[in-house]
C-alpha cells in the first residue's frame, strides 16, 4: 500500500521535471533536454555523440581482438 502513495506522489511530480525540462530546452533553441545539455560539450549534438560512441566502440572490439590473437 505504501509504494503505491509514493508511485501517486512521485509520478505526477516527475511528469512535471520532464515537462519543465523539454520547455527549458525549447527556450534555448534545442528540439530536446539532451540536445540542450550536449550542445556546449564537445560532440555538440546527441547524434554526434552516439556515433563517437560506436567509432570508439569499433576501434575498441578491433583493438582487443588484434591483442588476443597475439596472446594465443
Amino acid at each position: 500500500m505504501r509504494d503505491m502513495r509514493c508511485l501517486e506522489t512521485n509520478i505526477p511530480l516527475l511528469l512535471e521535471i520532464l515537462r519543465t525540462r523539454h520547455q527549458i530546452a525549447q527556450l534555448l533553441g534545442a528540439p530536446s533536454h539532451a540536445a540542450a545539455r550536449i550542445s556546449n560539450n564537445m560532440a555538440k549534438t546527441p547524434e554526434a555523440a552516439e556515433h563517437l560512441m560506436y567509432v570508439s566502440s569499433v576501434l575498441l572490439v578491433r583493438t582487443l581482438q588484434r591483442s588476443t590473437t597475439f596472446f594465443y
